[in-house]
């Protein structure tokens, strides 16, 4: 399995590296904070790969594919493993280089999610009392994990038509990653923290009043978050209870009512300029968005309003 040895080394010219792993979508330049999410195709054999240390939490979900593969520390004895469709390496950040081989019956496909180490500590900060740096990531090859699956499914999929728009979608799904992650595979245990209750009626105000200053710019949870004084964590899970719907839901719903008040207000409006003006990557994304919220597109609403008008 491919690594890079930070999450920032990327390579933006190449798509085909010489020992035959493609890359095929990547979140980089989506302005994704403190992570990175690539997609790639890998070869049903691999000869010999040495993973280079890594300052980065990797989590590595095999999406298409049964290996048979071997793996050792360098200069050490191979330790054999199966890792079929669905399962996960789980790699802390600061281990040392390590060596890989495999075959497989065909080429494979991983998706693969670098974290930084500074939201790791971040995450791990919120969630339980204590020094976050004690917490100790469990190495793991062929993980089982149903949830982290479904997250890692969820994060490569979403680079399929991924803008920086989508960032706090991303956000948010990383966030669940990296909880559950943090509670169920490390081997140190503090005491946690615990919040209940809901926002105040003061800090929803104050976030969605950011929300709509900032609409036409690309939201992120972790300003969302700062806007109430908590974690991006706890105020994700206090906004649901506050409000029924997650951050990502409600930024979108922004969007969509603002893009409906100027195809109403403003007859003559192009519509990529509407779609900017809201937030949306461009019209394409804004008709898919109408699509999936309102069963219709922006032109066809714009006329449904004008005849409405008109009666």
């Amino acid at each position: 399995m491919q690594e890079r040895q930070q999450i920032s080394d990327v390579d933006h010219d190449r798509s085909l590296s010489p020992d035959g792993i493609r890359l095929m979508q990547s979140s980089d330049g989506l302005g994704w904070e403190g992570f990175v999410v690539r997609t790639y195709e890998e070869p049903a054999a691999m000869e010999l790969w040495r993973v280079p240390d890594t300052t980065a939490l990797t989590l590595i979900l095999v999406v298409r594919g049964v290996l048979h593969m071997e793996q050792r520390r360098l200069d050490g004895p191979w330790t054999n493993y199966v890792v079929r469709t669905g399962d996960l390496f789980l790699r802390p950040p600061g281990r040392a280089p390590y060596e890989l081989r495999w075959t497989a019956s065909e080429p494979t496909r991983t998706v693969h999610i670098h974290i930084d180490r500074s939201l790791v500590l971040r995450t791990a900060a919120s969630l339980y009392r204590g020094d976050p740096s004690q917490i100790e990531v469990i190495e793991q090859v062929g993980l089982q994990d149903a949830l982290l699956t479904q997250l890692g499914l969820h994060l490569g999929a979403a680079l399929e038509h991924a803008t920086p728009a989508d960032g706090i979608y991303a956000q948010s799904a990383l966030q669940l990653l990296l909880t559950h992650l943090i509670r169920h595979h490390t081997a140190t245990r503090n005491d946690p923290l615990d919040l209940t209750g809901g926002l105040t009626r003061r800090q929803l105000q104050r976030v969605v009043e950011y929300a709509q200053a900032h609409l036409d710019q690309a939201i992120t949870l972790e300003a969302l978050a700062q806007q109430t004084g908590y974690s991006p964590y706890h105020f994700a899970r206090l906004f649901r209870q506050s409000v029924g719907m997650s951050p990502y839901q409600f930024v979108l719903r922004q969007r969509l009512e603002r893009a409906q008040q100027l195809l109403h207000e403003n007859r003559t409006t192009p519509l990529l300029e509407i779609a900017r003006d809201c937030g949306f990557a461009n019209q394409s994304h804004m008709t898919r968005i109408f699509r999936q919220q309102l069963g219709t597109t922006p032109r066809a609403y714009r006329r449904l309003r004008e005849n409405i008008a008109g009666m």
